[in-house]
């Protein structure tokens, strides 16, 4: 004998809302990208494989799908330019975003890609982004991209904390990421000589 459900009202809106959470999950969830492994680059071997290397801060974040890719758009002021054009500003696809237009929001994850916040100051290794003409990628996904920050001291240096990503060498060995901090000066110095003695 079926048993009559006195808050029927009740019932149909813990149905939608397990609905809601079922269907989130199913969008959400598929969305994180497992741990990315790359290949561990020197700062001169970043240095030699990137078209445009910059240092600039973020002034515009936007997520968007380029073809079946979630990217964030982050658009950096350009302080300066150590290799590649000179140019104002520079648009940087980051894998990954938040598409807020979908009646459920979606959000792509690439573990240890790299990530921008307005108002932070960088130093770029760059390398053109095939899908979207006049755009950017960070070479070496995470390694490409140093914090620039100052010391109580004043001092400023390049700063990239220790990735999220799975790094192998050239013969597929796996590597540990570090952290490194290296004063700003001392770093374009080393970009610049490298860059001069190049063929």
């Amino acid at each position: 004998m079926n048993q009559h459900n006195p808050h029927p009202r009740l019932g149909r809106r813990r149905s939608s809302a397990a609905l809601a959470c079922a269907l989130l999950t199913a969008l959400l969830g598929p969305a994180v990208a497992r741990a990315t492994t790359v290949v561990e680059m020197t700062p001169d071997e970043l240095a030699l494989a990137s078209a445009q290397i910059v240092t600039g801060h973020c002034v515009e974040l936007h997520s968007s799908w380029v073809g079946p890719t979630m990217v964030t758009l982050a658009t950096y002021s350009v302080d300066e330019t150590l290799k590649g054009d000179v140019l104002p500003t520079v648009v940087v696809a980051l894998p990954g975003g938040v598409d807020n237009q979908r009646p459920v929001p979606v959000q792509v994850v690439y573990p240890g890609a790299p990530t921008a916040a307005i108002g932070e100051r960088s130093l770029l290794f760059l390398r053109h982004f095939s899908e979207l003409p006049g755009a950017f990628m960070v070479t070496g996904f995470a390694q490409g991209k140093y914090s620039v920050l100052t010391g109580p001291d004043g001092s400023i240096y390049a700063e990239r904390r220790a990735m999220s990503l799975k790094l192998v060498d050239g013969l597929g060995q796996p590597q540990s990421p570090r952290a490194t901090s290296t004063p700003l000066a001392q770093f374009k110095d080393r970009i610049a000589a490298l860059l001069a003695a190049a063929p």
